[in-house]
């Protein structure tokens, strides 16, 4: 994601271009990306659960919301239709 220029990178100060999605930190480029995800232990991956302000949500923290709600929804689905071969397994057994 594109940081602000404004912003200074983590690893480097020089003029920052990208903003981790994990932890908001600019950086400038490919190895200072590297960095910081080794030197602050960030997966770089957006946190689906932070709280984000109505007045900032975006077009794109709706997806990232709908893609998280479809894979909740796909794993408990995956879950209910394991346990039920499961349990079916069991009962041929006896």
């Amino acid at each position: 994601k594109m940081a602000e220029s404004s912003s200074s990178c983590c690893i480097c100060s020089k003029s920052s271009k990208y903003k981790c999605p994990g932890c908001e930190r600019s950086t400038c480029s490919l190895s200072c990306v590297k960095n910081h995800k080794e030197n602050f232990s960030c997966a770089g991956k957006r946190d689906p659960t932070k709280y984000i302000a109505l007045n900032a949500f975006t077009d794109a923290d709706l997806i990232s919301d709908y893609r998280f709600l479809e894979e909740a929804n796909r794993l408990a689905d995956k879950s209910f239709r394991d346990n039920r071969s499961h349990v079916a397994a069991r009962s041929e057994e006896r």
